[in-house]
């Protein structure tokens, strides 16, 4: 009985063949490709395994219509540009006023009709936090990226070596020759099994619902010309539909592997390209606006010298902190650079020009002449003056800190050598530039604090001054008149408290950091 069992089961395997062995399922398989395929002679001979002319006249209609639009699509996978062309069409109008205003001249037109670097800065930083907001919606971010992921399938589908493969279907087959006209003959599909196996993969990346009307208004906008007629695209993507939803490709594949279980599978290209957009927006804002603070410092440092002192060309006390050295070591590294050094030489001038001249001699009298009302004011003032008498000390004590010798500049001289070729060096160039500013604007802000407190009382006793007789801080201005070495002693403290109030000016437009 068994034996006739076996008998029965061997006449079924040879029949039908056996499901328990691999092979000969797979040889069964294989017999189906191949019956399918033999009625699919335009494209495939089965006995011969020749891919027919057929088969290449298919790709032939597709090189002729993208081919000429490869070159442009080259470097498409590293522009930048057309990541941002992308990200933009999500963005509104408003949206783009600011990038806009970050990518031209436009900016310093802003500025001159603001007249306020800060409010300029603020604007801008309003705009940016309005479009990471935007951007970070799972849905737009995933619209983004999907877009981007067809748009570099569409330009790996266009750039496909189509050269390589007619070549070996026309032997005088031109490359970049887009008008030419073949004739084909039959090929070995083992020379070309590899280019079919390439071509399937790129060409199920362009199978998806695709908008490609945004897809093409991306490309025109990124070259600013039509890279492929819109009508003959079509053609080509139905054509291509038609090739990939009846699997003869998949089907030649199979059968030149050997292999009844190919399937051709589109692995997407999962490119996050908003999240470096953003940083890119962020650091050339903070460019952008720290050029404009710097211009609006610049101005402002012009304006406070000459109602200072009369001229923008003063003499530079400090010397390691200053402008000379910072062109010497930063300029054109791409580092942070000295920041308060202007600053701080003109509060030395100012310290020997007026604070140990004038304004010592306008608070002597004040204090020894003057009968105060309450003892307060005058308490407050002079303190606020005796604190700044050794502001200019103070000053260079901190640039002789900076010496040639001393271990910062030593540490930052060494990690200059490198900051070209070394983005670790460029960081610790930074840290020990932040590290010396910060020490720069501590003695900056120490030193503004005690001259706006003596500019508000300044400001006080001019009042109290214009009252005279019914003067309700110091009551006895007639005397303090007769004792000063000024015939006009109002027109004295004006003078002074308008310097004053220049040099806080200034201290002000730089304590942001």
């Amino acid at each position: 009985m068994a034996a006739n069992n076996n008998f029965f089961t061997a006449i079924l395997d040879l029949l039908f063949g056996s499901k328990n062995d691999p092979q000969k399922e797979r040889a069964r398989m294989l017999r189906g490709v191949e019956s399918i395929l033999k009625k699919r002679g335009k494209y495939f001979k089965v006995g011969s395994l020749q891919v027919q002319p057929g088969m290449a006249r298919f790709f032939h209609d597709i090189h002729t219509v993208v081919g000429p639009a490869s070159t442009s699509l080259q470097n498409i996978m590293k522009s930048q540009q057309i990541r941002a062309i992308i990200i933009e069409s999500f963005l509104s109008k408003e949206s783009m006023k600011t990038i806009n205003l970050l990518r031209s001249d436009e900016i310093e037109k802003a500025y001159v009709q603001m007249r306020n670097a800060q409010a300029l800065k603020d604007h801008i930083n309003s705009g940016i936090e309005e479009i990471s907001m935007v951007l970070s919606s799972n849905q737009i971010a995933a619209q983004v990226n999907m877009i981007y992921s067809y748009l570099v399938a569409f330009a790996e589908f266009c750039m496909f070596d189509y050269y390589y493969m007619l070549h070996k279907f026309d032997d005088g087959y031109p490359e970049n020759n887009f008008k030419y006209k073949p004739t084909f003959h039959s090929t070995a599909v083992s020379g070309i099994a590899e280019s079919l196996d390439e071509f399937l993969h790129i060409a199920l990346g362009i199978m998806g619902n695709v908008d490609w009307n945004k897809i093409f208004a991306i490309l025109h906008q990124y070259r600013n010309v039509e890279l492929i007629n819109r009508g003959n695209w079509d053609k080509v993507l139905a054509s291509t539909r038609d090739m990939v939803n009846e699997e003869t490709i998949q089907l030649i594949i199979r059968l030149a592997k050997e292999d009844p279980y190919y399937e051709a599978n589109f692995k997407p290209t999962r490119v996050d390209i908003i999240k470096p957009y953003l940083a890119s927006l962020k650091d050339e804002a903070k460019k952008q606006i720290g050029r404009i603070v710097s211009l609006e410092r610049s101005r402002l440092m012009s304006k406070v010298l000459q109602e200072i002192f009369n001229t923008t060309e003063v003499t530079v006390f400090l010397k390691n902190y200053n402008k000379e050295k910072n062109n010497a070591m930063l300029v054109g590294k791409g580092t942070l650079e000295y920041q308060y050094h202007e600053v701080l030489n003109t509060a030395v001038l100012f310290a020997y020009e007026y604070l140990d001249k004038d304004i010592k001699t306008l608070v002597d009298l004040l204090i020894l002449k003057g009968k105060w009302s309450q003892n307060m004011h005058y308490k407050e003032f002079s303190a606020a003056f005796q604190a700044l008498l050794p502001s200019a000390d103070d000053i260079l004590k901190f640039d002789a800190t900076l010496s040639e010798d001393s271990t910062r500049i030593s540490r930052l001289r060494n990690a200059l050598r490198s900051v070209d070729k070394d983005k670790f060096a460029k960081n610790t160039v930074n840290g020990i530039l932040d590290e010396i500013n910060s020490d720069a604007r501590d003695v900056m802000m120490k030193i503004a604090g005690h001259y706006m407190t003596l500019g508000r009382y300044l400001k006080i006793y001019i009042e109290d001054y214009k009252l005279q007789l019914k003067s309700e801080i110091i009551i006895n201005w007639r005397e303090i008149e007769k004792g000063a070495d000024r015939p006009n002693l109002g027109k004295y403290m004006v003078e002074l408290y308008t310097k004053v109030y220049y040099l806080v000016q200034m201290f002000q437009q730089f304590s942001s950091k």
